[in-house]
């Protein structure tokens, strides 16, 4: 089965989201962000109404990835039956995926 393409807004949303974990909300400009994803400023507004609530469905964005993360590494279909081995799994992901 394949995956559809990322809408404009999660492409925009997605980019945020790399920025803002390595230089903070009120360090990255609109700018920054869509000159990453090569979307104009009037797209923008299109998808938020202002920075606010952009960073409102930013938070919303930021959890359910952590949300789905979260529930594939420890709730998996077929789970490792040691519980530490999965905690430790999990968390030897989360220390990856930060780096």
């Amino acid at each position: 089965m394949s995956q559809r393409p990322p809408t404009t807004k999660e492409r925009i949303l997605d980019a945020a989201e790399g920025l803002m974990l390595t230089k903070s909300f009120h360090s990255v400009g609109l700018t920054e962000i869509l000159s990453t994803v090569q979307v104009p400023k009037g797209s923008f507004y299109h998808y938020f109404k202002s920075k606010e609530q952009f960073g409102v469905e930013m938070l919303k964005h930021y959890v359910d990835g952590a949300t789905a993360y979260k529930t594939r590494m420890l709730l998996s279909k077929v789970p490792e039956p040691d519980s530490l081995k999965r905690l430790l799994t999990y968390l030897e992901g989360n220390i990856a995926k930060s780096q």
